[in-house]
């Protein structure tokens, strides 16, 4: 989570005629499918950018129902509420507690966690909640894994209780 508030800054978005893209390693991606050339999809995502998709990573592509997607989208305004809630509350956490704050102030020089902040890809997944996405990608999950992060988790939620 403390990744998470440090990349994202909440602003939904939603495409038109939205299909899920289910991929040989078990991550789905989101999107509209734009084209199939040379073995290539070509999809537009909310959360990624447009993206090129081998065709022989894809095991299915199915459209979204609407009418679910736009049920789930009123649960997701709840969840995006309680997640910027979470966040105020966890912010005031650090900046109230000058012993977390110095650990948060050394996790910026992270190598690691400054290549997350300068791609595009995960910034735009932190903003718009795609936490499957975010929990796709490798060097995301080695941020979060990074035992500083996880002393910090630790001491934020020692904080909290």
């Amino acid at each position: 989570m403390l990744i998470f508030f440090i990349l994202a800054s909440v602003s939904p978005a939603h495409g038109a005629d939205t299909s899920r893209i289910e991929l040989a390693d078990g991550s789905t991606v989101k999107g509209e499918v734009v084209s199939l050339s040379g073995g290539k999809y070509k999809v537009k995502s909310p959360s990624l950018g447009t993206v090129s998709i081998d065709e022989s990573k894809v095991c299915t592509i199915s459209k979204i129902d609407e009418a679910a997607e736009s049920s789930k989208e009123d649960t997701d305004s709840l969840d995006s509420a309680r997640i910027q809630i979470g966040g105020q509350k966890l912010r005031s956490t650090i900046t109230g507690n000058e012993d977390i704050m110095k650990l948060v102030s050394g996790l910026i020089s992270n190598l690691d966690l400054q290549a997350l902040l300068n791609d595009p890809a995960i910034l735009n997944a932190a903003k718009s909640m795609d936490i499957q996405t975010l929990l796709a990608n490798e060097k995301f999950v080695n941020v979060v894994n990074d035992p500083k992060v996880k002393d910090v988790v630790r001491k934020i939620k020692g904080q909290n209780d």
